[in-house]
């Protein structure tokens, strides 16, 4: 019988050596298992030049996350101040929190929420969700603040001795000067 009449190929004798695709694919799969496994296990060797390799493929690891972070930060802080400024020339309204008013820690809690960053939006509560930073170690998308534990006022730090508020009844967002007498500042994220 031919193999036109049975409907199944004949592979050539030559053939029968070369194995099937999923044959090979599963072979390297075992493979790149048994290399995970072995650099796994010399982890674990307590050799100098073992861990010597390890220390500076954890580094390298490490270096290569933080990074990312810091990347991923900038582009927060980006967006955070992009929309703050988007909201220039918008009336200041006690306890407003947008879009067509605000007010200082709804401003701040609205930009940081735009870059995905959730926090209240009470200034007390934003002076305490995140890491404080030293008011000499400013850095743009920083939160500043007035006040015992921040409760007065908060505005956002964007650089070079500026920052954007909404500072009371009767303005509007702007950029203004940083403040005097700050009680403290954190940076979100």
């Amino acid at each position: 019988m031919h193999a036109a009449s049975t409907g199944k190929v004949k592979r050539p004798a030559h053939a029968a050596a070369v194995p099937k695709r999923s044959e090979r694919e599963s072979k390297a799969e075992r493979e790149r298992v048994a290399r995970v496994q072995r650099l796994a296990h010399s982890a674990f060797d307590v050799s100098g030049s073992t861990v010597a390799i390890h220390n500076k493929l954890v580094f390298r690891v490490v270096r290569a996350n933080l990074i990312r972070l810091q990347r991923l930060h900038r582009v927060r802080v980006r967006k955070a101040i992009n929309f703050a400024m988007a909201q220039l020339g918008k009336p200041y309204v006690f306890n407003a929190n947008g879009p067509n008013a605000w007010d200082c820690s709804g401003l701040t809690a609205a930009a940081y929420k735009a870059a995905g960053i959730w926090m209240d939006d009470y200034s007390g509560s934003q002076f305490n969700a995140f890491p404080h930073v030293p008011l000499n170690q400013l850095e743009p998308g920083d939160l500043v603040f007035l006040g015992p534990g921040g409760t007065q006022h908060v505005a956002m730090y964007i650089g070079n001795g500026l920052q954007i508020a909404a500072p009371h009844t009767g303005t509007v967002v702007q950029i203004q000067p940083l403040m005097g007498n700050l009680t403290g500042a954190v940076r979100p994220g």
